[in-house]
């Protein structure tokens, strides 16, 4: 998959960022903000831990959650969530669109890998790998539909944003 940037309106500053650029400042971090819907269509905002897998142009954010908790059943209905990334002393922000597909087997099991080596190394609370051996523990990754940065720390707030498109999408 590729991304194509999308066009600020009129008057509003581009901010210099490629989607390359954009993982690797998510990478700085091991917490954000996932929303997801419920059945009912109400909001419901979780702070989680976090990681990134793949390509360094095509990366997918994954996370894990327990099966009894809310964004766990809200996924399983509704699979459209966003997340974000914020860093208040540098007033950055990323914000991210896409759906979450619950991982298993290979996929699982190399996802896992990438996760617990980026969060066992930046020195959690836990050891991020204990999570392994919890049985109702469920991963999850978020291939982004959407991309968007916003450095609002100068008075011109520049703002990237990107949108996957399919090599067909791409080619036209």
């Amino acid at each position: 998959m590729a991304y194509e940037r999308v066009p600020q309106p009129e008057g509003c500053v581009e901010a210099n960022i490629s989607v390359a650029g954009i993982y690797s400042w998510l990478q700085r971090y091991n917490y954000g903000y996932l929303s997801t819907v419920s059945p009912g269509g109400q909001p419901e905002l979780a702070m989680i831990e976090f990681g990134l897998y793949g390509d360094d142009d095509d990366q997918m954010i994954i996370f894990d959650t327990r099966v009894s908790y809310e964004k766990y059943r809200n996924m399983q209905s509704n699979p459209s969530v966003a997340f974000t990334v914020g860093d208040a002393d540098k007033q950055q922000t990323a914000q991210i669109e896409g759906q979450a597909h619950k991982l298993s087997g290979e996929e699982l099991a190399a996802a896992q890998t990438a996760y617990f080596e980026q969060n066992d190394a930046r020195k959690t609370n836990r050891g991020a790998s204990d999570l392994a051996c919890e049985p109702d523990i469920a991963f999850f990754s978020v291939r982004p539909d959407r991309l968007r940065f916003t450095d609002v720390n100068t008075s011109s707030y520049p703002k990237a944003e990107y949108k996957r498109v399919t090599p067909e999408e791409s080619q036209s």
